[in-house]
């Protein structure tokens, strides 16, 4: 009777997302607090509000007003930050990941408040 691998490629998916766990923690932490200095600073820009999702989730909401919401997204994504599509109010759900940490809070508001103009 022929053995049979049955946890090779298992073990191998372990090994695998182990070694790109280590380390990640620290990661989110700095994306994390590369985001609260963002979201305190567009609170200033006038016509974008800012919620955030309860229980320390890693998600918030921005509500725009009195700006070109297609257009904001175009000049954003010229600048190579890409964001969802606003609901019907002009809310856009943003997600803090491990690219947040390319660049700092002050540098992605200020992108943010030049593109609302």
């Amino acid at each position: 009777m022929a053995k049979k691998r049955v946890f090779v490629l298992p073990i191998r998916a372990a090994l695998v997302a182990q070694h790109y766990m280590e380390g990640f923690t620290d990661c989110l932490k700095r994306a994390v607090d590369v985001s609260e200095t963002f979201y305190s600073a567009i609170e200033a820009i006038p016509g974008i509000r800012v919620s955030r999702v309860p229980n320390g989730s890693n998600l918030a909401r921005i509500t725009l007003s009195g700006t070109d919401i297609a257009e904001f997204r175009r000049r954003l994504a010229a600048r190579d930050i890409n964001l969802g599509r606003p609901n019907s109010e002009g809310t856009i759900l943003l997600g803090v990941n491990e690219t947040w940490n390319r660049t700092t809070g002050e540098q992605l508001a200020d992108t943010f408040a030049q593109s609302m103009a």
